[in-house]
C-alpha cells in the first residue's frame, strides 16, 4: 500500500509545475516575462540601468504576488520607474503596471489551480489503489484460510 501511495505521490509531483528557479538578477523564471514586459520600449535600453532596476521590480512583483496586491507606494514607484525608462506618460505607465500585475496574478492563480487539481487526482488515485489493495489482501487471507483448512483435513486423513 505504501509503495503504491508513494509512487502515486511521486507521479503527482512530476505532474505539478516545478518551482520557479531563481535567476541571477533576483527575479524568478516565472515572473521574468512580466517584468520584461514592463520595460518594453521603442528606445534602446541602457544595460547599466536595466541591471539595477529589473531585480528590484522583480522583487516588488514577487512580494505583491505573495500578498495578492501591489501596495500603493510600490505601485507608484514601479509606475514612475516604468515611465522614466520607457518614455510612457504616467497614466500609460500606471495602466501598464496594473495590466501586467493582473496578468501575472492570473497566471499565478492558474498555476495554483492546476497544482491543486494534480494533488486531488493523486489523492484519488492513492485512495483507489489503497481500496483495491485492501480487497486483494482480504481475498488472499480468505483463500489462505480455506487452503489451510483443506490442508489440515488432508493431513489428518479426513476426506474433504
Amino acid at each position: 500500500g505504501a509503495a503504491v501511495a508513494g509512487g502515486t505521490a511521486a507521479g503527482a509531483a512530476a505532474a505539478t509545475p516545478a518551482s520557479p528557479s531563481t535567476r541571477p538578477d533576483g527575479g524568478t523564471e516565472s515572473n521574468a516575462y512580466y517584468v520584461d514586459s514592463l520595460f518594453r520600449s521603442d528606445k534602446p535600453a541602457s544595460d547599466a540601468a536595466d541591471a539595477s532596476t529589473r531585480p528590484e521590480i522583480a522583487r516588488i512583483f514577487a512580494t505583491g504576488l505573495r500578498s495578492g496586491e501591489l501596495s500603493t507606494p510600490d505601485r507608484q514607484y514601479v509606475s514612475q520607474v516604468i515611465a522614466a525608462r520607457t518614455g510612457l506618460s504616467a497614466a500609460d505607465a500606471d495602466r501598464r503596471v496594473n495590466d501586467t500585475f493582473t496578468a501575472a496574478k492570473a497566471a499565478a492563480t492558474d498555476v495554483e489551480t492546476k497544482t491543486r487539481e494534480a494533488a486531488d487526482a493523486a489523492r484519488k488515485a492513492a485512495t483507489y489503489a489503497s481500496l483495491w489493495i485492501f480487497i486483494s489482501l482480504l481475498v488472499g487471507a480468505f483463500s489462505a484460510a480455506c487452503a489451510a483448512t483443506i490442508g489440515g483435513r488432508l493431513r489428518d486423513g479426513i476426506r474433504v
